[in-house]
């Protein structure tokens, strides 16, 4: 087994993209808490796709894509509209020219965050 294999790394490198969400958004920092909360939840996913699979999670990004490839398990709606509202922030976050970043206000970056958190309780309870 390799370290992509390793449920536990997934969950902990996920966890600490939980933490730096929480504090960028105390700090103020909105647009880099969005990236956080996408990535957040790209890595709890990856750890239910190991968890499931016992093999590398794929090199993707997008959180709809990834939520497809997990099997047995009917994901709720609301944590799929939860997902499709979190993965633009990878790029819209990152990159100029994929969003802008006026729209991270404190209000709208809360809402992000207070969502991912609950996809992300929701993913890391159907790891067994």
């Amino acid at each position: 087994m390799n370290d992509e294999q390793d449920v536990g790394g997934w969950i902990q490198y996920a966890q600490a993209d939980r933490h730096a969400a929480q504090s960028l958004f105390a700090s103020g920092d909105y647009a880099v808490c969005a990236e956080m909360c996408q990535q957040m939840l790209e890595k709890i996913i990856k750890a239910l796709i190991v968890s499931q699979t016992g093999e590398r999670p794929p090199y993707e990004h997008n959180l709809k894509r990834l939520a497809d490839m997990v099997v047995g398990i009917a994901i709720p709606s609301r944590i799929v509209d939860i997902l499709l509202n979190a993965s633009p922030h990878y790029r819209f976050a990152r990159y100029p020219g994929f969003g802008d970043l006026s729209l991270y206000t404190a209000e709208y970056t809360r809402n992000l965050l207070d969502e991912a958190e609950e996809a992300y309780g929701w993913f890391l309870q159907q790891i067994k």
